[in-house]
C-alpha cells in the first residue's frame, strides 16, 4: 500500500510541476510565439540562429513594444518604432525569459517585463536624454557655420529617433513641445532665408561641363559646407537613381557635372538642385531624414539646358538656293488662280532653306535652352504634340524669337522666309503648280490635306515622301501653313495649305492672310538661313 501511495504522490507531484511550469509559460511544449500575455507586462518576441541572436531580437521587439505603449498613453500617436540591435543593447533594463523553444538550426525567446518597472525605467532614460540632447536646440541657432549648425541638430535628432523617443522627449520635464519638433522648427525657420542660384541658368551647355550652384542667405551671405544634391532630367526622365551630392566651398559654390553623354539623342536635359540636409541623418534614421528632406525641398532651383555639341545639325538638311529671277506667281494655264496671284518676275539673292518645316523636338530646345515662357498653344495636345509633328499654336513673335536663337546655334542668321524665298524654293527651278508637278493631290499619296485618309491632324515631318519636291523639300503643300517674312504695307500671309483644307489650296501660288498675334491648329513655319558673303 506505501509503494502503491508513492507511485500515485509522485505523479501528482509530477502533474502538479507541470501545471505551475504551464502558468509561468516556461513548459517546453508552449511555443514562445504562443504565450498568453497577462495584465501588468510589455512582451518581445524573437526568433534567431541562436537563443542569444533571439534574446535580442525578442529584446528589440519588446522595446518597440514599450516605446508604442508609451506614445499612445502620451500622445494618442500609434506607429512602429525601429530599435536597432546597438539601441536594445544600449537599454539595461532586465526583462524575463518567460518561454523559449529551440530547435536544430533555430530558436525563440518570448521575453517580458512589468510595465510599472518599464516606466520607472524609461523616465529615467529620457531625463538622461533630455540631459544630453536638449542642448541641440540652443546650438541650432549660435553663431556657428550653418552647416555646422545642421549636422549637429541632424545628430541630434538622429540620436532621438534611434533612441525611440522622437515623439516622446519634451523639451522640458513634464512640457507638452516635443525636442524633436522644436529641432526641426528652428532648421525650417532658417531654411526660410536660404536661396541656390545655378549658373549657366537654361540655354546651351556643352557635353560633360559642370554647372554651378550657388548657396546664400537673404543678406547675400555664401553659406559653406552645406550638403547639396543634384537630380539631372533627360525629357522628364531621371537620368539615375541617385543624386550626385556635393558640398559647397568657402564661396558658397558647388561644381556639380553633367550626366557624361547625355546629349546626343536628347532634346533637352534638366536639373533641380536642393539642399541635401537629409544626408546628415544616421543610418537607419529613416524619420529623420525624411523630415529633413522636406526642408530639402524648400531650398531649391531648377534649370534646363540643350547641349551644345552638334546642336547645329538637329535642325537640318538645309537646302541652298541660289540668287537669280524665278517666275513668281500661278503657274501657266493654272485657272483656279486668283487675280493676286498672277504671275511676275521676281529676283531673289542667295540663301538656304529648311527641308522640313520646325518640329515640336526643335521647339522645345528653343523653349528648353532660352526659358522662353510662351508655350506654344497646342503642345500639350497628344493630337498635335508627338516630336515630329510640325509645330503649330506659335505667333509670328514666336517664330521670329525661335528665328533669332537658332541663329546663336547655326552661327548665320536665320529667319523666316520672304514670300518669294518661299515660293522658288518650292518650284525647285519649275514653273509649276504643287512642289511636285502639275498633278492635282486627289490621289492621298503626295500631301496631308482634308479628307486624305490617313491623317485627322498633323502628320509627322516627311509623311508624304511622293510630295516631295527635286530638291528634297518635304511639306511644302499641305499638312501646316507656314508663315512668311511680312512684306511692308501688306497683310500677314502663310503659304502652302494645310491638313484642315482641301486639295485645291495646295497650290504653291495660293496664300492665307492671318493674324500675326494668333495662333492657329494649321500654321506654323519653316526658317531660311541667310548665306555668309
Amino acid at each position: 500500500m506505501y509503494r502503491t501511495w508513492k507511485r500515485k504522490s509522485r505523479a501528482w507531484f509530477a502533474m502538479a510541476s507541470c501545471i505551475v511550469a504551464f502558468a509561468l509559460q516556461s513548459c517546453a511544449s508552449v511555443e514562445p510565439d504562443r504565450v498568453k500575455q497577462e495584465d501588468g507586462f510589455l512582451y518581445g518576441y524573437g526568433k534567431g540562429a541562436s537563443p542569444e541572436e533571439a534574446e535580442l531580437e525578442a529584446k528589440r521587439d519588446l522595446i518597440a513594444n514599450a516605446l508604442e505603449s508609451s506614445m499612445k498613453k502620451r500622445s494618442g500617436e500609434s506607429r512602429r518604432v525601429l530599435v536597432t540591435p546597438e539601441a536594445a543593447r544600449g537599454i539595461s533594463l532586465e526583462a524575463k525569459r518567460v518561454a523559449e523553444q529551440k530547435d536544430s538550426d533555430s530558436a525563440s525567446v518570448t521575453l517580458r517585463v512589468r510595465e510599472d518597472d518599464w516606466v520607472k525605467y524609461e523616465a529615467a532614460r529620457e531625463a538622461s536624454l533630455r540631459k544630453e540632447l536638449s542642448p541641440a536646440l540652443a546650438r541650432a541657432t549660435d553663431s556657428r557655420p550653418y552647416a555646422e549648425r545642421m549636422a549637429d541638430a541632424a545628430e541630434a535628432l538622429s540620436k532621438l529617433e534611434l533612441a525611440g523617443v522622437d515623439a516622446l522627449l519634451t523639451v522640458e520635464d513634464g512640457g507638452t513641445i516635443l525636442l524633436s519638433d522644436a529641432i526641426v522648427e528652428s532648421l525650417a525657420s532658417q531654411s526660410s532665408s536660404m536661396s541656390i542660384s545655378i549658373t549657366p541658368a537654361n540655354g546651351i551647355l556643352a557635353a560633360d561641363s559642370p554647372i554651378t550652384a550657388n548657396l546664400s542667405d537673404s543678406s547675400g551671405s555664401s553659406l559653406k559646407g552645406v550638403p547639396l544634391a543634384a537630380f539631372w532630367s533627360r525629357d522628364g526622365k531621371p537620368v539615375s537613381d541617385e543624386p550626385v551630392i556635393v558640398r559647397t566651398d568657402a564661396q558658397g559654390t558647388a561644381r556639380i557635372p553633367a550626366p557624361a553623354g547625355e546629349g546626343a539623342s536628347s532634346a533637352s536635359i534638366s536639373v533641380r538642385v536642393t539642399a541635401a540636409f537629409s544626408t546628415e541623418a544616421k543610418a537607419d534614421a529613416g524619420r529623420t531624414a525624411s523630415r529633413l528632406s522636406s526642408i530639402d525641398e524648400r531650398i531649391s532651383a531648377e534649370a534646363t539646358y540643350v547641349i551644345g555639341d552638334s546642336l547645329a545639325t538637329r535642325f537640318g538638311p538645309f537646302v541652298r538656293v541660289e540668287a537669280g529671277s524665278f517666275a513668281m506667281g500661278a503657274a501657266a494655264g493654272d485657272k483656279r488662280a486668283s487675280k493676286r496671284e498672277a504671275s511676275r518676275t521676281v529676283k531673289t539673292g542667295a540663301y538656304e532653306i529648311a527641308a522640313n518645316p520646325v518640329t515640336n523636338a526643335q521647339y522645345k530646345m528653343f523653349l528648353a535652352a532660352t526659358g522662353y515662357e510662351k508655350v506654344p498653344e497646342f503642345l500639350d495636345n497628344p493630337d498635335y504634340a508627338l516630336p515630329d509633328q510640325p509645330v503649330v499654336g506659335v505667333t509670328r513673335a514666336d517664330a521670329e524669337a525661335f528665328a533669332a536663337w537658332l541663329s546663336s546655334v547655326m552661327g548665320s542668321k536665320v529667319r523666316l522666309p520672304t514670300e518669294a524665298e518661299w515660293e522658288k524654293a518650292a518650284k525647285a527651278g519649275r514653273n509649276v503648280v504643287f512642289p511636285w508637278g502639275d498633278e492635282d493631290a486627289v490621289d492621298g499619296i503626295r500631301a496631308n490635306y482634308r479628307g486624305n485618309g490617313k491623317f485627322k491632324a498633323p502628320s509627322p515631318v516627311g509623311a508624304f515622301p511622293n510630295g516631295a519636291n527635286p530638291w528634297g523639300m518635304h511639306d511644302m503643300a499641305g499638312n501646316v501653313w507656314e508663315l512668311v517674312a511680312p512684306t511692308a504695307n501688306e497683310p500677314q500671309v502663310a503659304k502652302g495649305g494645310s491638313w484642315m483644307e482641301g486639295p485645291n489650296d495646295l497650290r504653291i501660288s495660293n496664300k492665307r492672310e492671318v493674324d500675326p498675334a494668333k495662333t492657329y491648329a494649321d500654321v506654323g513655319f519653316r526658317v531660311v538661313m541667310e548665306v555668309k558673303k
